[in-house]
């Protein structure tokens, strides 16, 4: 399945449901940027106070926050897919009550990430270890720690990026699996990701243009764009597993029998082709018969005339 029809199985799905999605994420949006806020507000006042401690440990916090209501949107918006009975504030409440596995699953995630983090952060070392130097001693010998850097820190990225890829189904495999435990949910998204890298990929890339478009409506269009990428996600998660898509099933035996009907029933030309061809058999039929009644009138007439003489 490509990403077109990926979409397209989206807003099918998505159809007279488009105003949940958008309040779904209309509520997430704002409790986000209510936290954000305030988190932002003990942040200012921590430096002012000069407690970079404090500031620190409040970022760190809010992590801890966040990320389980993150799963527990994709939750909501896994349910939306499903035509599951939800509340709008359901990332709340499927966050937290699965809070231990959340982290459990983020932290093998981590793991399975080190390298690609260890190999970032190198190159950004040597990137500012070449600068550093270049700038306090003006010695050119080094000079090409900067461009090794950033050539490390390039490939590195893209690494970090297809590593992470991998690991992109965690949230709704920890979803359908709930007894699975961190490392087997972090293990069976890096199985069903084999090979699927470059879909996903593309799958991502092709929301580009909608991106484009919602940011230049100063982010109003994101509260479309939002559940539009979910439930393309969610489709394309279901794919891999195998899971039937029920709407669209629905929707395809419709219109095979609207198309076996459209061959089975005839339509107004062919019953009035059958007409004619029934007219022009009958009309033949009456000349046959009028042919036939000629010669036996003929031969009669000439009986008659040989008598007459005789």
């Amino acid at each position: 399945m490509n990403s077109s029809e990926i979409r397209n199985r989206a807003r099918i799905n998505l159809k007279d449901r488009w105003g949940e999605g958008v309040l779904i994420t209309l509520v997430f949006l704002a409790i986000n940027w209510a936290f954000n806020f305030v988190v932002g507000m003990i942040r200012f006042i921590s430096s002012l106070a000069s407690l970079e401690m404090v500031s620190f440990l409040i970022s760190l916090a809010s992590y801890v926050i966040l990320i389980p209501m993150s799963f527990g949107l994709v939750t909501t918006f896994i349910k939306l897919k499903r035509k599951q009975e939800l509340n709008y504030i359901d990332f709340i409440k499927d966050g937290f009550s699965n809070f231990n596995k959340v982290w459990s699953v983020f932290g093998n995630t981590l793991l399975k990430m080190i390298l690609p983090i260890i190999c970032l952060v190198l190159s950004i070392a040597l990137i500012v270890i070449g600068t550093f130097v270049l700038a306090t001693t003006s010695n050119f010998i080094f000079i090409f720690l900067i461009p090794l850097g950033l050539s490390c820190y390039l490939a590195s990225l893209v690494f970090c990026i297809i590593k992470g890829f991998s690991y992109s189904l965690v949230y709704y495999i920890l979803n359908d699996n709930p007894d699975m435990t961190g490392k087997e949910i972090v293990e069976e998204s890096s199985k069903l990701m084999n090979g699927n890298k470059f879909k996903y990929f593309c799958l991502n890339l092709s929301f580009i243009g909608w991106n484009i478009l919602a940011t230049l409506t100063l982010g109003v269009g994101y509260l479309w764009l939002t559940p539009y990428m979910n439930i393309s996600l969610v489709v394309f998660y279901e794919n891999l597993i195998g899971k039937t898509d029920d709407i669209i099933e629905n929707v395809e035996f419709e219109t095979k029998v609207e198309e076996t009907k459209e061959i089975t029933e005839p339509s107004e030309d062919e019953d009035k082709v059958e007409e004619i061809a029934e007219k022009i058999v009958t009309e033949n039929v009456e000349e046959e018969k009028i042919i036939e009644e000629v010669p036996e009138e003929t031969s009669a007439e000439k009986n008659d005339d040989n008598k007459e003489t005789e």
